[in-house]
């Protein structure tokens, strides 16, 4: 299960949502996991789930992916990690980058048969993360990978490509097993769950589960 939080005095969704994410716009989306609407009054001690929803930086016009990557991991060399989860080749102004987390990960022990692109797949839904799971485990250019050997898996959240036909609620049913999270779904993804999503748009589902 996602990491559970005890209210304390004076929290409110949208001072959780700046303390879990940066982004206190995530606020409607941490209520939504719960239940609740972003408005509602918390009681002390009453106990929330913080779904893991992977951060967004906003581009400026300074920034490179060289410069962004070692802002957040300390390392110039990790930029492939950035180009890779959001499909780019240089930063933007103006664009929200994934940020994928190198830190709070899960690992996974290698099996027969397994492979990057098969993790990249079965963890993203996106083949080209691959090189997201080559640079966290320091494996780039390795031609492949051992039985037993044990991966890092770096947070970052499974990818869509919207289809016809699709609605919020049918994409927190299939996802989730709960339509009715499909506000947790939009509001993640700065959308509105009063409108169909538009087809071809790329979404992103927060984990309600440890990854």
């Amino acid at each position: 299960m996602a990491p559970k939080y005890q209210v304390a005095v004076g929290d409110t969704f949208r001072t959780l949502a700046r303390r879990f994410y940066h982004d206190p716009d995530m606020a409607v989306a941490l209520a939504a996991a719960n239940h609740q609407p972003v408005t509602a009054e918390l009681m002390v001690g009453q106990e929330l789930v913080i779904p893991y929803i992977t951060q967004r930086h906003t581009v400026s016009s300074a920034d490179t992916l060289h410069g962004l990557a070692e802002r957040f991991y300390g390392d110039a060399t990790m930029s492939p990690v950035l180009a890779a989860a959001n499909h780019i080749a240089e930063a933007r102004p103006g664009d929200r980058l994934l940020v994928p987390d190198l830190e709070n990960v899960s690992r996974h022990t290698v099996f027969p048969g397994d492979t990057l692109a098969e993790f990249a797949v079965r963890w993203y839904n996106d083949e080209q993360c691959s090189t997201v799971i080559e640079c966290a485990n320091s494996i780039v250019g390795q031609q492949d990978i051992e039985i037993g050997q044990e991966l890092i898996r770096p947070g970052l959240n499974r990818r869509h490509v919207v289809e016809a036909g699709e609605t919020w609620s049918q994409l927190a049913q299939w996802w989730y097993g709960d339509p009715t999270l499909d506000q947790l779904i939009a509001a993640a993804n700065r959308g509105s769950d009063d409108e169909a999503p538009p087809v071809g748009q790329v979404l992103f589902f927060p984990d309600l589960a440890d990854f």
